[in-house]
């Protein structure tokens, strides 16, 4: 996950929703959502230049004992 901690666009590979949008990629995204073409995650991806990042596993962190737990098992974060 540190590659989604770069400056610049990125998202999870597998998973194209979860990612890092900068704010000032907004109206490309309304671009697409109002024109005819695709309109996905990865055309979204593709048309601000976003780079691919992978990810082993994914996990589902709502409380701080979630975060803990996680940081237990994966010391880099």
């Amino acid at each position: 996950m540190r590659a989604l901690l770069e400056p610049a666009a990125a998202y999870i590979a597998a998973q194209p929703v979860i990612g890092l949008w900068p704010v000032s990629v907004a109206q490309t995204l309304l671009d697409i959502l109002s024109g005819d073409g695709r309109h996905s995650m990865l055309a979204f991806a593709h048309a601000i230049g976003a780079r691919p990042a992978a990810c082993v596993a994914l996990t589902n962190i709502n409380t701080p004992g979630d975060l803990a737990a996680v940081e237990q098992t994966v010391p880099s974060l």
